[in-house]
């Protein structure tokens, strides 16, 4: 399981996460967010400092020139994208920093599958998010395990090479496999 903390603001908010176990800090530069990074951390400060997390920049819409120099700037090790984005865009990003790719899923969204395929092969992770107080699927349809809660759920899986069926309620989660890069 990957662990991933967004809203981050502060320089101190990211050292005070890097002995926890966290395994992704997330830096939000939609402009329009009250937690936007931008506003309260240099990126001077975040690339020179030494984490053992993730440093993640979250991004809405925005293009590859855009996003690029912010992971120049900040020192990103990965980019979340929570819009529209191509799967074109995502192989683009993938060649320089690992891409999560989130979608927002309904209770009119019947198979994950379906909704991730375009995009298997060229993101490292997915990021399943569901508004506050829905329950979009059951187990019988996924076999994810969405509950109702008060605040988004959200899910993080491998991506690349994403085999179908592989959440299917007989069989449960594949077992993880080394990101791109990683130890084999």
């Amino acid at each position: 399981m990957n662990i991933k903390v967004c809203g981050i603001t502060q320089l101190k908010q990211l050292q005070q996460l890097d002995g926890l176990e966290i395994d992704f800090a997330g830096l939000d530069f939609h402009p329009a967010s009250p937690r936007y990074a931008a506003n309260g951390l240099k990126g001077s400060e975040v690339k020179n400092a030494d984490f053992d997390l993730k440093k993640t920049g979250v991004f809405v819409d925005m293009d590859y020139d855009f996003i690029m120099r912010l992971v120049e700037e900040y020192g990103l090790d990965v980019v979340q994208l929570n819009g529209k984005e191509s799967p074109e865009l995502c192989e683009d990003l993938s060649d320089e920093v690992e891409v999560i790719k989130s979608f927002h899923i309904s209770p009119a969204t019947t198979n994950v599958d379906e909704l991730i395929a375009d995009y298997d092969e060229v993101c490292d992770y997915f990021l399943l998010r569901q508004p506050a107080g829905e329950r979009c699927f059951n187990q019988d349809q996924t076999g994810l395990r969405l509950h109702r809660q008060s605040q988004d759920r959200k899910t993080l899986f491998p991506g690349r090479g994403h085999q179908p069926g592989r959440y299917s309620p007989t069989q449960g989660p594949a077992p993880p496999r080394p990101l791109r890069g990683g130890p084999q």
